[in-house]
């Protein structure tokens, strides 16, 4: 997904605010792979909507896995898709039943998080099947307004909010649907494909009953990295863990370009799938490319200080010394780009400096980035 190159440029999810409705988060106050988020007080706040107990107490570990796929940090060796966000983190799942008062549980939730301004939601759950035939849900009733669940969910992007939700894994079931509220509008269904980028068998199909691409989104979700019970990283198969590698992605994309409105974000993404030109009930827009999404938005990202950085000698032939206003230490990334938005050299250097330009670049205008731990500059540069 390239998620990892938002992170190289300081992309981390830092200052966004994530909620995690999910069925427990048992031990999250006390495994290794979290204790960077609650050393740095990133957890915004725990609720309970099933129990009285503590979320951290329950003995249902999904909820603990899927965040762990977002904020786990492991030794520095291994890190989850947005591991600087902030994280509210609220139980509306049991375990122990299904019946549709787990989706009022789960409105409760959502305003509660909308309440507090949080950005992103992932929810790694899916409602068709409960206990008693009588209250199952049809196909034809994931139409995105049926349930209440999907009616609540598709109001989240006009409320600022992107919610991830994970597609279902009924894909080998003769009910092979896509379950409420992946059938939302205005929201990032995912679907799961393993590390080859091939459809999981498990992964629910669309499309919605009212014809609407579903899945949305497609991310790994077949041997997904994330935390056990015992404090080690595994492995871990579902569109539960498909999920939150998407919200987790979509959290540090909107940390680049924080005035971006929900629903852009979500078409942004969207439309860097890589079936984004044939999307189908399958793999819907496909795989997102995080980068390609990135480069896509106009606006200039969060953190740019334009018109600081000098270039010279400016036309240049085939040397060009780079300085920036602020110490550095280290080697910044510095990156060449032509002006259709493509890459055309990337590397990291020590500045003040100078850059050898490649041979083989032709004359014409380009833009010129450095990137420092706090900072973004860019430069017209004109090459002979």
């Amino acid at each position: 997904m390239g998620t990892d190159g938002l992170h190289e440029l300081g992309y981390t999810g830092k200052g966004v605010w994530i909620g995690v409705l999910d069925a427990g988060f048992h031990n999250v106050d006390s495994l290794p792979a979290f204790s960077s988020l609650l050393q740095e007080g990133r957890v915004l706040g725990t609720r309970n909507y099933v129990y009285t107990g503590s979320v951290y107490r329950e003995s249902g570990s999904h909820g603990m896995s899927v965040l762990s796929i977002m904020a786990g940090q492991w030794d520095s060796y291994l890190v989850g898709t947005a591991p600087d966000a902030d994280y509210l983190l609220c139980k509306t799942e049991n375990t122990e039943q299904e019946t549709r008062i787990e989706e009022i549980a789960w409105i409760e939730a959502a305003e509660y998080a909308d309440s507090l301004g949080i950005d992103v939601i992932n929810t790694s759950l899916g409602y068709s099947d409960f206990d008693g035939t009588v209250y199952d849900y049809s196909y034809e009733q994931m139409d995105g307004k049926s349930t209440f669940i999907s009616r609540a969910a598709s109001l989240l992007a006009s409320r600022g909010i992107v919610l991830c939700n994970s597609a279902g894994n009924e894909g080998s079931n003769p009910w092979y649907y896509i379950t409420a509220p992946a059938d939302a509008t205005d929201i990032l269904a995912v679907g799961a494909v393993d590390s080859t980028n091939l459809l999981a068998d498990f992964s629910s199909r669309g499309p919605s009953y009212d014809a609407r691409i579903k899945p949305d989104v497609t991310a790994m979700g077949r041997a997904t990295a994330i935390q056990y019970g015992n404090g080690d990283a595994g492995r871990g198969n579902g569109t539960s863990f498909a999920s939150p590698v998407m919200a987790g992605s979509a959290a540090c994309l909107w940390q680049a370009f924080p005035e971006l409105p929900a629903r852009e974000l979500i078409y942004r993404i969207r439309w860097s799938g890589h079936r984004s030109m044939r999307p189908d009930m399958n793999y819907g827009f496909g795989t997102p490319n995080m980068m390609y999404a990135y480069y896509s938005i106009t606006q200039v990202p969060a953190g740019s200080v334009p018109g600081r950085l000098e270039l010279w000698p400016n036309p240049v032939r085939d040397r060009v010394r780079i300085r920036i206003p602020e110490p550095v230490s280290g080697y910044p990334l510095v990156r060449l780009y032509d002006l259709r938005g493509t890459v055309t050299l990337s590397l990291q250097m020590e500045l003040p400096g100078e850059l050898d330009l490649p041979e083989s670049l032709p004359g014409g205008v380009y833009i010129l980035e450095v990137r420092t731990s706090g900072h973004i500059y860019r430069g017209r540069l004109l090459k002979h």
